[in-house]
């Protein structure tokens, strides 16, 4: 009989011993699944300003402080940059009364698009639109390219070797070169090589790096986007998790 208590209790703490396993097992997996985006929509007018915006918003992350890190994070630089636009106003508007035009309201405008989200590795574009006047309007391409392990964001330089780097600045150059009628006619011979906070973004297969308005070609080619597949940089999912680890 009290052999076979021992045994009962042993199976039992081997049955917890495999719960909890299955647990952690469980929330691992959550944690590498892609996540739930979804979409916060701001939207109203005033005499000084105009607002549309497409805000991220993460749902379901196993660590609800990262989750909730990164939504604040993505509300915050909404409503900052909402501020800035706005805050150019009144030196708009003392203008249109010395000068004796009709102001019109300013426009800040964002949207944005999951390029990518596997295995814990998130990326999301959000593109920044504002129209203070003049003959066009100003577009940004803000990335987040996250980390949701540890919720941090991360760069090139995070993932990328030397030689993956100059793989990188090569194809750039030779598309310089060979598009050079849509580009600065001097883009190529003054391009010296991606930054240590280059902008990027992933997406299935490509590494996708971006420039700002007017660094590589004029206004109406807007932004320069240059990507580049993983498969010629040697690149995989798997060695962007354990670069990042």
């Amino acid at each position: 009989m009290k052999y076979l208590s021992r045994l009962l209790s042993i199976g039992c703490i081997g049955i917890f011993v495999v719960f909890i396993s299955c647990i952690a097992i469980a929330q691992n997996l959550n944690t590498h699944d892609p996540v739930e985006v979804e979409t916060r929509n701001v939207f109203y007018q005033t005499d000084e300003i105009q607002v549309e915006l497409e805000i991220p918003v993460l749902k379901n992350i196993v660590n609800e402080d990262i989750q909730e890190l990164i939504n604040t994070m993505f509300d915050d630089d909404a409503t900052n940059f909402v501020e800035e636009v706005r805050s150019g106003y009144p030196e708009y508007a003392k203008d249109a009364e010395e000068y004796d035009f009709e102001p019109h309201a300013f426009v800040a405008y964002t949207e944005f698009e999951v390029t990518f989200n596997q295995g814990g590795i998130l990326s999301i574009p959000v593109t920044y639109y504002q129209f203070t006047g003049g003959a066009h309007g100003m577009t940004e391409i803000r990335s987040y390219n996250f980390d949701l392990r540890g919720g941090d964001l991360f760069q090139l330089k995070d993932f990328l070797d030397n030689q993956q780097i100059a793989l990188i600045n090569n194809e750039i150059k030779r598309q310089l070169q060979e598009d050079d009628e849509r580009f600065f006619p001097d883009a190529a011979e003054e391009f010296e090589g991606i930054a240590d906070n280059q902008n990027f973004y992933l997406e299935n297969g490509n590494l996708v790096v971006y420039f700002g308005l007017y660094e590589l070609g004029p206004y109406v080619m807007g932004i320069p986007e240059f990507p580049v597949s993983f498969a010629s940089l040697e690149l995989s999912l798997e060695d962007i998790q354990q670069a990042l680890d």
